[in-house]
Parts: C-alpha cells; sequence; structure tokens
C-alpha cells in the first residue's frame, strides 16, 4: 500500500513568494495547499488537515498568533513553522510579544535562505532522513 502524502499548508500574503515555496516542497514530493491569509488558512485546514503548515509572521487579516492558536487547539499535533523575510531582532522580538512561543512554533526560517533547509527543516519535523549540509 502507497503512503499518503504529506500535506503543507503554506500561508503567505505574497504570490510570488507562495510560488517559488510550493514549487520547492513540490519538487521535493509534498503536496502543497498554498493560500494568502489567516482566514482562507484555517478553511484550508478545515477541508484537509495538514502536516505542517509554514506561515509568514506579518500578513493582512487575521493575526497569525491567533491563526496558530486555533490550529494547535484543533490539531495538536501539526508541525508549524514560520517563514519571515526579515530574521532580526525586532522580528524575535515580534514573534515573542505576538502570543507566539517555542511551545506553539517548531521553527522559525528566513526566507532568504537556501531552498534545502527549509526542505531539510520539513523533512526534520517529519522524522525524515535530511541532508548534510
Amino acid at each position: 500500500m502507497a503512503e499518503r502524502p504529506v500535506n503543507i499548508l503554506l500561508v503567505d500574503d505574497c504570490e510570488g513568494i507562495r510560488f517559488l515555496v510550493s514549487e520547492i516542497l513540490e519538487e521535493a514530493g509534498y503536496r502543497v495547499t498554498a493560500v494568502p491569509d489567516g482566514n482562507a488558512a484555517l478553511l484550508a485546514a478545515r477541508r484537509q488537515i495538514p502536516d505542517i503548515v509554514i506561515t509568514d509572521l506579518s500578513m493582512p487579516g487575521l493575526p497569525v498568533s491567533e491563526v496558530i492558536r486555533v490550529l494547535r487547539a484543533d490539531h495538536p499535533d501539526i508541525r508549524i513553522i514560520i517563514l519571515s523575510g526579515l530574521m532580526d531582532e525586532l522580528t524575535c522580538q515580534a514573534i515573542m510579544t505576538s502570543g507566539i512561543t517555542r511551545s506553539r512554533v517548531d521553527a522559525v526560517i528566513d526566507k532568504s535562505l537556501a531552498p534545502e533547509l527549509l526542505v531539510d527543516t520539513v523533512k526534520r519535523l517529519l522524522g525524515e532522513e535530511t541532508a548534510t549540509i
């Protein structure tokens, strides 16, 4: 019997980022559903429970902290990755003050990092073997 494909929910308000990250993850063999905001993410998660959620930190509409709170309440085993374009001290402070804590987020990745690092992080969170970097 074939294994069930891994479902990744990608949440980012930038269409170009959604396209690029989807391509990277699909090329690595994952099934990706890409949506532009938190409300769409919650609707998508109701239709198909994701194994991993990759979300931008700053988007219009529903705050990321609320999206994570609802996802964790409904599905505590979902892995959550924050993908941010500005990984500096201000971003780290924003993560902490927005109610997002390490107990609710499994990884934080800078959007400018190499695609292999994103795929390796996904594999690590799924317990899959990762490449040596």
